[in-house]
């Protein structure tokens, strides 16, 4: 009968340190991330989230390079010439012959739709945190100016979206 104790009191005691000791090993906060809060939390922080968005305007498939060829391309200001071989022909050809097909996996065109999505979410989230700035951050007009600088962004952002993907004022099927 004592062996037979023994083993339910081993029992018992496995249990319980089971139950309460993998509390806080299981519960870790990632150590390669950190929270929106904590990486919007100050106004320092949210100028360099409003730069890395201008700094994303000038990647090459939006103001770099592809989103000005492709204005040029569609009002007539370059031509392509035909029976001469350029790089990436197959990027430009359907855009300037205005029969740019859903399924056309060549024209960068399908990448700039993300490149200009990506500043578009960093500048929302600056947006949304300027509310919740503790109120020792930064005086009223530098909050302003912040939110101003986000909202002017977001309106030019959503502006090329739609002059590149958009139908035309006047469209019908």
């Amino acid at each position: 009968e004592f062996m037979r104790r023994d083993k339910y009191v081993c029992w018992l005691l496995a249990l319980l340190l089971t139950a309460t000791g993998c509390e806080d090993f299981l519960n870790k906060d990632p150590q390669d991330e950190i929270s929106k809060e904590q990486a919007l939390g100050s106004l320092t922080n949210l100028r360099l989230a409003l730069n890395g968005a201008y700094s994303e305007l000038g990647a090459g498939n939006y103001y770099g390079e592809e989103f000005i060829i492709y204005a040029d391309l569609a009002g007539g200001n370059a031509k392509l010439a035909e029976g001469i071989a350029i790089a990436n022909e197959n990027d430009y050809r359907p855009v300037y012959n205005f029969n740019l097909q859903p399924g056309d996996e060549d024209a960068d065109i399908n990448n700039t739709y993300p490149e200009i999505y990506r500043p578009l979410n960093a500048v929302n989230n600056v947006i949304n945190a300027v509310p919740d700035l503790p109120p020792a951050e930064g005086t009223p007009e530098e909050r302003e100016q912040i939110l101003g600088e986000a909202l002017a962004l977001r309106a030019l952002l959503h502006f090329d979206l739609l002059r590149l993907y958009a139908q035309p004022w006047g469209f019908t099927p």
